[in-house]
């Protein structure tokens, strides 16, 4: 996950003098970090792989998974299984993601 920090946005104080704990917005910063924890505990227990949705992550997803690996020619109109990182092909980027859950029989 990519945070970029643009607080100084929401503090105008941020850096300077001015910038003290009376001036920080602390409901701000709870509600970031509430939903950066929600993210993130929802990426772990998702299961990409589970393509026949069957919750869990074998040789049948494996199966769907080879099937498209090596395409260089995936879009809306033309999907492909296994393309976890949105780059439009199968590879083995999208392989080190898929081989992380497999074996997983947990998948919600």
């Amino acid at each position: 996950m990519f945070i970029i920090e643009d607080y100084a946005l929401e503090n105008p104080n941020q850096h300077k003098p001015s910038d003290t704990l009376e001036t920080l917005n602390l409901e701000f910063h709870y509600q970031v970090t509430r939903t950066l924890v929600a993210a993130v505990a929802y990426l772990a227990s998702k299961c990409r792989g589970d393509f026949d949705g069957d919750k869990d992550v074998d040789g049948f997803d494996l199966k769907a998974f080879a099937a498209d690996f090596g395409r260089t020619d995936c879009n809306l109109e033309n999907p492909c299984e296994g393309d976890f990182d949105g780059d439009n092909n199968v590879d083995t980027a999208d392989f080190a993601v898929f081989s992380t859950d497999f074996g997983r029989t947990d998948c919600p």
